[in-house]
């Protein structure tokens, strides 16, 4: 059964509607440009782990953690966003950052891409097929096949048509642990899921912790090499062109609204409620008489309109 989520306590906890996770220091200063502050400023520590305070954004307020490369280990993403999961109690989480393509022909450095599903590529059986006459090896993966949350899908669907960045691909990808950046392994990884548009290192972590805690996920990073030998080549250019495209197009999508957790979200629909009763009283009268309010004075004595939103508010009548 999965773990329990419980959310620690205390001042120092903020309600949490969206986790977005990093890894490389190059995608955590472009997640922090991205949102208009810096490492200073948004620096926390809660329960002995460093988290980044992005704001408030589209309704939604929004934390920031970074995990080690892969997904196990002691830091890895599965440990770091189980942690997480448990401390801040979010309603979905996002990992953003980098990975690579595999097709040059038909892709681009910086194209966004977003996993659809994941295909994890280290648990598989190697075998041999005793029927040819090389007995040849065969590799049958055996990892999960995941999809995303259809709710954060659909935000992200509806996000690219008014996107004016780069490209954006909804697809499968491949996830593991292994850094690759030999065109042989790669080629060897597309025949076994021809589906798959890139692949990257923490994905499979980000699904087992939220699944975990049956919190909604999905991972958007942005290609910055196609893992064929020449990673090294402008790495840093590429990797920053990368890491700032899926930044923004998350906070694009992030804007339009619509992610915040459900109590969260309620609670935004009834203020905006209340904010619209109140723009429509104020336009239906400008003056009242203070009998409105209840009182015993002569109703030929005004008041204005504001006191009774007070008293009204005061009294919760309000509806």
């Amino acid at each position: 059964m999965p773990a329990p989520t419980k959310k620690a306590t205390g001042p120092e906890v903020p309600d949490t509607d969206l986790l977005l996770v990093t890894v490389t220091k190059i995608e955590v200063e472009a997640l922090l440009a991205g949102f208009g502050t810096t490492a200073t400023k948004s620096r926390r520590i809660i329960d002995n782990k460093t988290y980044y305070d992005l704001g408030e954004i589209g309704g939604s307020r929004i934390l920031m953690v970074r995990s080690e490369m892969g997904s196990g280990g002691v830091d890895g993403s599965f440990p770091t966003i189980d942690d997480a999961i448990r401390t801040l109690d979010p309603g979905a989480v996002i990992m953003v950052g980098i990975a690579f393509g595999v097709d040059p022909d038909k892709q681009r450095i910086g194209d966004v891409l977003v996993a659809r599903q994941l295909q994890g590529y280290d648990l598989k059986k190697v075998g041999t097929d005793i029927e040819s006459e090389d007995r040849a090896e065969i590799v049958l993966l055996r990892d999960d096949r995941p999809s995303c949350s259809p709710r954060l899908l659909d935000r992200f669907r509806h996000g690219e048509l008014d996107w004016q960045g780069a490209g954006v691909a909804f697809d499968l990808m491949l996830s593991g642990s292994s850094l690759v950046d030999h065109i042989d392994y790669r080629d060897q990884l597309k025949k076994l899921v021809p589906e798959a548009v890139g692949g990257e290192m923490e994905g499979v972590g980000l699904y087992a912790a939220a699944h975990r805690h049956k919190v909604d996920w999905i991972l958007v990073k942005a290609i910055c090499d196609f893992a064929d030998g020449n990673k090294k080549k402008d790495k840093k250019q590429r990797q920053q062109l990368a890491a700032a495209n899926a930044v923004a197009f998350v906070t694009h999508v992030l804007k339009l609204g619509g992610l915040a957790k459900e109590g969260n979200q309620n609670d935004l629909i009834a203020a905006e409620a209340e904010k619209k009763y109140l723009r429509e009283l104020r336009k239906q009268c400008n003056y009242l008489p203070l009998g409105a309010m209840g009182g015993e004075q002569d109703f030929s004595e005004g008041i204005s309109l504001d006191q009774v939103y007070v008293e009204l508010y005061t009294k919760t009548l309000i509806p």
